[in-house]
């Protein structure tokens, strides 16, 4: 672990990453640092070459396209140096975490959403802990606009309580939606404890060694 370099830290935070993203991250001789006895490389379909590090499961593959679509927006609205604080997937079951804003630093958890499943059966709409911090939001990212205003409409319906906001990205004209209840939390006064970056890198760890455990032989 002393002697790793950056894209394999990197790797260890985000599992399988395209070629693309690694040279938007690393520049286009990103190859020359994933050294082959730290680092191994599969053919994803529709994704193209993915690396991951030595020891990274092949179990851990599905969820690569999401995955994928969550850094590339990431990086095309907030700057590849987003994905240095945060991980994929990320904790409490998302895509992916950043960290992002200037003055107010708050945490992003990234949702793709391809459109397979019906709007009822997508992971977010589940409650999230009671104590969830006031510096978390989720950016769920969909393709129609007639998608967008049907999460709109379930998130609604679901989250009735607790300080909750998301924004709903729609690919097919560029365009956002906003969720947010946090105002009527506020008067309460019963919001939750901000999330610090100690406290969520520690999630990150706990979470990366877990799924690198070496369960079995692949």
């Amino acid at each position: 672990m002393q002697n790793e370099n950056s894209l394999v830290q990197f790797l260890y935070d985000y599992p399988w990453s395209s070629s693309s993203v690694l040279e938007t991250i690393f520049g286009p001789r990103f190859e020359k640092l994933a050294k082959t006895k730290e680092t191994r490389s599969v053919l994803i379909p529709g994704v193209g070459t993915c690396w991951g590090v030595k020891q990274e499961k092949l179990s851990s593959l599905p969820g690569v396209r999401r995955r994928e679509q969550a850094k590339i927006h990431l990086i095309n609205n907030y700057g590849r140096d987003t994905l240095w604080m945060g991980g994929s997937p990320g904790p409490w079951g998302s895509d992916l975490l950043a960290r992002v804003g200037q003055q107010r630093k708050f945490w992003i958890r990234v949702w793709v959403d391809n459109e397979g499943v019906g709007v009822e059966a997508l992971p977010f709409l589940r409650p999230v802990p009671a104590r969830f911090a006031p510096n978390v939001a989720d950016l769920i990212l969909t393709t129609s606009v007639a998608r967008a205003e049907l999460i709109k409409r379930q998130l609604k319906s679901c989250w009735k309580r607790g300080s909750k906001n998301a924004l709903i990205h729609y690919s097919q004209k560029d365009g956002y939606l906003r969720f947010g209840n946090s105002r009527s939390q506020a008067s309460t006064g019963s919001g939750g404890r901000p999330l610090e970056a100690q406290e969520v890198t520690k999630l990150l760890a706990a979470q990366r060694w877990k799924r690198l455990e070496n369960i079995r032989h692949e």
